[in-house]
């Protein structure tokens, strides 16, 4: 039995995989919305059901050790540069654009046989520091966030943090949300990035994807 640490893995899963936010369009910090500073209010008590657009593209059953998830044909592996390490477990796919470019990324995470201590981590601030955590690795500045919000997703528990932001080098707008939840002894982060010319209609479909996620 173990606790987590979110910063250690996030770092071992941006050097494994490689993972960048590279310009692909025109888009510049000028057109993200101002900074705005959280509210966490109160927690609604479901989950926002997809588009049932993007969700009929969803083909492809993915498994993911004691869970699984849908994906589009769109998105293939994310290639790692080394073995990834057993706990956690990572599971990551992309969209690509162009050559080291990527349009949309989702990436699993699921750390197995937590201590009871880890447990009982406040799960919605934990997603907002994940995201706070991915944004920076990948040199991206948050500028807008939305307040957590906290509900059931297929008999889950879960906490989500959405944001928008831009690349720090060359302002190419971003939008991002992290899901996270508590599941018996595994805890289980899901991390999703759109960006470039279809990041609309990519993040439309990321969140379709997180809405599949499910125990087997």
């Amino acid at each position: 039995m173990r606790g987590y640490c979110l910063k250690c893995a996030l770092i071992a899963v941006v050097t494994l995989l490689g993972l960048s936010c590279r310009k692909s369009d025109k888009d510049s910090a000028k057109s993200v919305p101002p900074a705005v500073s959280p509210n966490p209010g109160p927690a609604p008590q479901s989950v926002q059901a997809p588009n049932p657009s993007p969700a009929s593209r969803l083909t492809k059953r993915e498994s993911l050790g004691k869970y699984q998830i849908l994906l589009s044909k769109e998105f293939v592996p994310v290639p790692t540069k080394d073995k990834l390490q057993d706990n956690p477990r990572v599971y990551s796919w992309q969209i690509q654009s162009g050559p080291g470019m990527v349009a949309a990324l989702l990436t699993v995470m699921v750390f197995s046989d937590i201590n009871s201590a880890a447990q009982k981590r406040d799960m919605r601030q934990e997603v907002v520091t994940v995201a706070e955590d991915l944004a920076d690795l990948l040199g991206v500045g948050i500028a807008k966030r939305e307040k957590t919000e906290t509900g059931i997703l297929n008999g889950i528990a879960f906490s989500h943090f959405k944001w928008i932001g831009s690349t720090k080098d060359d302002g190419v707008v971003v939008f991002g949300v992290v899901y996270g939840a508590i599941d018996n002894a595994n805890a289980i982060f899901i991390k999703a990035i759109a960006a470039g010319n279809d990041r609309k209609a990519n993040f439309a479909l990321l969140e379709a994807i997180v809405a599949t996620f499910k125990k087997r």
